[in-house]
């Protein structure tokens, strides 16, 4: 039971969240446990969670849950069986909403960092995804489709834009050489250089 509360919380849909629990405790009902023996349960279903909180969830997040959901109160009141299915239901839910958003911030924390190393390093003539993807400690696949996701632009649409960019600059605000201006670019074939920038 607690495992797969554990994986619906990670990853099920709202809905399934929502079902998984009307049969859980329709089980409880119908095997007439006693208060003691459900609470044990509820603890068990508890510690899975909040353990997946405090591994995910910054400091904030976790301040935010404790005064939300009243953590000492949430099961061990006087109410009746539906208020302590509706509210682990609840707590589930507000976990799984945290979860996603932790993830989005996530998404968003290694997009930035690639974009910085894009900018500083795009000169680099070795610069790769799966260059960026060791700095940032992601796989190459997971940090292209996250880009692609996010800026909507693959890895190298992003890295010719930048140096492409600068190219440019250099063109018209210097008197390199294109051979000098395509090697300060990351490229080191010139022809190459000349194509992209067409």
């Amino acid at each position: 039971i607690v495992m797969e509360v554990e994986s619906l919380v990670r990853g099920g849909l709202e809905t399934e969240i929502e079902e998984y629990m009307e049969r859980l405790f329709g089980r409880i009902y119908e095997m007439r446990l006693s208060r003691a023996r459900i609470n044990y349960l509820m603890v068990q279903i508890m510690a899975a969670i909040c353990k997946i909180i405090y591994a995910v969830a910054d400091g904030e997040e976790i301040e935010q849950m404790q005064k939300n959901m009243l953590l000492p109160n949430l099961f061990f009141q006087d109410g009746g069986f539906r208020e302590m299915q509706g509210r682990l239901t609840e707590f589930c839910l507000q976990t799984r909403e945290m979860i996603g958003s932790q993830r989005k911030k996530s998404s968003k924390v290694l997009c930035e960092k690639t974009l910085k190393i894009i900018e500083t390093e795009y000169g680099n003539g070795e610069l790769s995804l799966v260059m960026v993807s060791n700095a940032v400690n992601v796989s190459p696949n997971y940090l292209s489709s996250l880009i692609k996701k996010e800026t909507g632009k693959t890895f190298i649409d992003l890295l010719t834009a930048r140096r492409m960019e600068t190219a440019r600059e250099m063109l018209m605000c210097t008197s390199m050489k294109i051979r000098e201006i395509s090697e300060k670019c990351g490229y080191n074939d010139q022809h190459y250089f000349s194509y992209c920038f067409k």
